[in-house]
């Protein structure tokens, strides 16, 4: 693979998130690493929590005896509630960084995350108390190299998956932390990215934090303009896209694959109100999942299609 794949872009790309209503997928998906005094993390969806921001302001909270870093996280949702809470992240003895978890949706509040230099190969389980989703499996699978905030960072990809065969894919790097959080949906899908951090006194990519009305943060409505789902979904090597605009804009639509790469942009027009189609061929790319983005005006639509060979 590759040493110099650009892993996060500039520009934003807009993907659904739906949290599910069982298992693990409840919580919002983000632990923190490296656990240092003052290190932030600014965080991007693009559905309950359009910016979410985490930062470790104390390093000696005492729980059950064991020594905790205290994080504040603050999110404003899409319908313009600004929400605080508390969260607590330790590494233990044996690397691996844990949060207490209070919820008691876990038999061992001390949920395991992620494993300090972990390796593929490496594997972990936390136990619920959910049922149908006892069990939540990590597995290491991959290591390679991408470009993060400018710097080739070695990546490790783990594989996350519940009793229920609910399946998430999480990807860390030592220097940075949690980079992605993905969740395998054939109809949706849950897509979180790492917008920038500020590690050690050092800043990386964007942390702009936005707190400012509702009215400032919300997309354009519906009635606007529509994406439709392509057709055919799962496909190969072709499939079709709409979408309907409402009115005279200047259209763009690009398609990305699971890292966020561009991997082609298929209308930059003006288009008159009207249905419109665009045709998209996956030949000389890998099976998997890819997201194509409607962009007007700065607003943005973006779904999922299947590429399956």
């Amino acid at each position: 693979m590759e040493t110099t794949k650009k892993l996060f872009r500039t520009s934003v790309i807009a993907i659904v998130l739906i949290f599910g209503e069982a298992g693990f997928s409840q919580e919002y998906p983000w632990s923190i690493y490296p656990l240092e005094l003052g290190n932030i993390w600014v965080t991007r969806d693009f559905w309950w929590r359009p910016y979410y921001r985490l930062e470790i302001v104390d390093s000696g909270v005492v729980i059950e005896g064991e020594s905790y870093f205290k994080t504040k996280c603050t999110y404003r949702t899409i319908h313009g509630s600004l929400n605080e809470s508390f969260i607590y992240h330790r590494i233990t003895d044996s690397e691996y960084v844990i949060r207490f978890d209070s919820s008691g949706l876990y038999v061992n509040p001390k949920v395991k995350y992620y494993k300090v230099d972990t390796q593929p190969g490496d594997y972990w389980q936390n136990l619920t108390i959910i049922s149908g989703s006892e069990i939540i499996h990590y597995f290491v699978v991959d290591t390679s190299y991408y470009l993060v905030f400018g710097t080739s960072t070695k990546v490790r990809e783990i594989f996350v998956t519940d009793s229920s065969g609910y399946e998430n894919y999480t990807f860390w790097s030592e220097e940075f932390g949690l980079l992605e959080h993905y969740v395998h949906d054939f109809e949706l899908g849950n897509y979180i990215y790492l917008r920038g951090c500020v590690i050690d006194g050092v800043l990386y990519g964007d942390t702009t934090f936005l707190t400012v009305g509702v009215d400032d943060i919300q997309t354009t409505p519906v009635a606007e303009y529509k994406l439709f789902q392509n057709y055919p979904n799962p496909f190969n090597p072709t499939t079709t896209i709409e979408y309907e605009l409402k009115e005279y804009a200047l259209v763009n639509l690009k398609v990305y694959d699971l890292l966020g790469n561009e991997v082609a942009e298929l209308i930059n027009e003006e288009k008159y109100a009207g249905r419109y189609s665009s045709s998209f061929n996956g030949n000389g790319l890998s099976s998997g999942v890819y997201f194509y983005k409607l962009t007007i005006g700065g607003n943005t639509q973006v779904r999922k299609m299947i590429l399956m060979r």
